[in-house]
């Protein structure tokens, strides 16, 4: 079997070393950002694909409609805007609520 990794020129995506669920994935820009708005016209847009490729590959995983939770996460605003937050990397994570089979479903909650 080959690894095929899923990317374009402004995103690619992973698997963590440490996912802690079968299928996670983290959608990371292959330059550094901070956060959404911080996007221009092309990274959005390619951010857009990236998201098509990763749910379409989810979709024929089991060749059901596949259930995620997806969430983006970027450098704080709002007060804390103007801190030096340069360690941040804005990115998405998935986490598909699939253990080994589309009828066997696990929900994080919180």
């Amino acid at each position: 079997m080959t690894y095929r990794e899923t990317r374009n020129p402004d995103w690619v995506v992973v698997v963590p070393f440490w996912a802690e669920w079968p299928f996670e994935t983290m959608i990371l820009p292959r330059t550094h950002v901070l956060r959404f708005t911080d996007l221009d016209d092309q990274q959005r847009n390619n951010l857009a694909d990236i998201i098509k490729k990763i749910t379409t590959k989810y979709d024929n995983l089991f060749k059901v409609s596949f259930p995620y939770s997806m969430g983006f996460h970027g450098a704080p605003t709002g007060s804390k805007v103007h801190q030096n937050n340069s360690h941040w990397v804005f990115h998405a994570s998935y986490l598909p609520p699939l253990l080994r089979s589309a009828t066997v479903k696990k929900f994080m909650v919180g």
